[in-house]
């Protein structure tokens, strides 16, 4: 965080952020936790300061070469809106608007730039599969 004048941004990664399931205490309160502590730093910092947050969906990054990626993809089918990845260019307008004149008067923010990711297993979500095919899709 830089202070003066200067814009701020938290950023962190996204992944079932708002489910909270079995074994995902910890995981669960350190995300609550920094949605709380963007809240806290941008009310305590302002005006000179602004402090907001990017939750960043799964992205097709380096660390990525690690995954299952046949299994990604097929979770993404249900789990994710746009049904894929996202590609790093893809995170970097959000960052520009928040560091930007344009996000002058954003400070406190918690963006999602996740391609619609749901927030719940995919058992949860099948459902829509269902609908889909109803409705054509």
């Amino acid at each position: 965080m830089c202070l003066g004048s200067g814009p701020s941004t938290t950023l962190r990664r996204r992944r079932r952020d708002t489910w909270v399931g079995a074994r995902s205490e910890p995981y669960g309160a350190a995300k609550a936790g920094i949605n709380s502590l963007t809240l806290s730093l941008a009310r305590a910092y302002a005006p000179k300061v602004r402090v907001n947050c990017i939750q960043a969906g799964p992205f097709l990054t380096d660390i990525s070469k690690a995954w299952d990626m046949e299994s990604f993809e097929r979770n993404a089918k249900t789990g994710i809106a746009l049904q894929r990845g996202g590609q790093p260019e893809e995170v970097v307008g959000a960052a520009l608007y928040l560091v930007s004149e344009a996000g002058s008067f954003t400070t406190g923010a918690i963006l999602r730039v996740d391609g619609g990711s749901f927030s719940q297993p995919a058992f949860l979500t099948r459902p829509l599969v269902g609908v889909k095919k109803l409705l054509g899709f």
